[in-house]
């Protein structure tokens, strides 16, 4: 039950699922450092 209902919102919700985030790692991705080194 706890797998499931972990991967549930890691999937609908991502770590950078907010805009924020996103926009984070696209600066992130202009230096070249991959998502979730942070």
């Amino acid at each position: 039950m706890t797998k499931e209902k972990k991967k549930e919102p890691e999937q609908e919700t991502p770590a950078h699922s907010t805009e924020e985030e996103r926009e984070r790692l696209k600066d992130f991705n202009k230096d070249g450092i991959p998502p979730g080194s942070s």
